[in-house]
């Protein structure tokens, strides 16, 4: 009888411990929400324990795995003292039934189909046995890091547009604050690179030439802007019209260096959001993105990259 009633609470211990588990894993910071929204008592438990998911499902499976553990060596040693060999085997095979059954299958399918109201009620359970397993867990988890084993927890950017599309359409978040959610993700995923122009090599001047020199070049080439260069390195850029003014108001032999205006410097993987932050803090309009040779060099304007910006069906 004893051994019945032991094996019996044991199941049912790792099948709850198995619904936990499995509720844990469905929800994600979508589910989150939806759950938030309706004020439930343990909110604040709730929104902790998913937030710390990897934290707290660690806690659940070594309970699922110190109760197996202890169950197994408990009810083998008395299965082990009431029945033959015979006896043992069937035991063993209907044991192994049960578990897979009422310990596994079972409490993980009801898990996924009311994963919300498991979270709802057991999420402080789960936080208190987090804290209480804290030292065994360090220990347990000591492994992973010394082998620096881990995941990358930051959301892509098709799980930042699901997120979005998910707030609008439950509500969550109305169409303006979408909109403006959606060019937020496109400043940030979006890089320079992607708005360069695909064409010949790019025009540039020498700092020390005069404008006399040049002037010729640049009457044949306009462009509105050149790239100035100093020593084989860029140096600013260089408007067409100043050249001309320089010319009609004659001051040919002020060097292309004097007349040229200052640039930043960015790379093409700099995002559009870390570009409009560059601008600002250097009061430039335009960016240069230095090539291998000057004349795989380009630039970039500040204009540019705003309407990038708001163009949120691009990238």
């Amino acid at each position: 009888m004893l051994l019945f009633v032991v094996t019996a609470c044991i199941i049912f211990v790792t099948g709850i411990l198995s619904v936990l588990e499995s509720a844990l894993l469905c929800i994600d910071e979508l589910k989150l929400a939806t759950i938030l929204r309706k004020s439930p008592e343990h909110s604040k438990d709730i929104r902790y324990v998913i937030h710390h998911k990897d934290a707290h499902l660690s806690s659940v499976v070594v309970l699922i795995t110190l109760v197996s553990i202890a169950g197994s060596s408990v009810v083998g040693a008395l299965a082990a003292q009431t029945f033959q060999d015979i006896g043992l085997i069937i035991f063993t095979l209907l044991l192994t039934y049960c578990m897979l059954v009422f310990a596994k299958m079972l409490p993980k399918l009801i898990a996924v189909r009311s994963a919300h109201q498991v979270i709802e009620i057991t999420a402080p359970f789960i936080r208190i046995s987090c804290r209480l397993l804290k030292p065994l867990l360090w220990i347990t988890m000591i492994w992973a890091r010394i082998f620096r084993l881990g995941h990358n927890s930051k959301a892509s950017r098709d799980d930042l547009k699901s997120i979005i599309k998910h707030y609008g359409i439950n509500g969550v978040i109305g169409q303006e604050e979408s909109v403006l959610a959606e060019y937020a993700l496109n400043l940030r995923y979006r890089r320079l690179d992607e708005l360069l122009k695909t064409g010949g090599p790019m025009t540039w001047l020498p700092g020390s030439a005069t404008v006399e020199t040049v002037y010729e070049k640049v009457r044949t080439t306009p462009f509105k802007r050149y790239i100035v260069i100093s020593e084989g390195e860029v140096i600013g850029v260089v408007l067409y019209r100043h050249l001309a003014a320089a010319m009609l108001n004659d001051q040919k032999q002020k060097t292309v260096s004097e007349l040229a205006r200052s640039a930043i410097f960015l790379e093409p993987d700099t995002s559009l959001l870390e570009a409009i932050e560059e601008f600002k803090s250097a009061r430039a309009s335009v960016a240069i993105l230095p090539g291998k040779t000057p004349e795989e060099s380009q630039f970039i304007t500040a204009k540019q990259i705003f309407r990038a910006a708001l163009h949120k069906s691009a990238g």
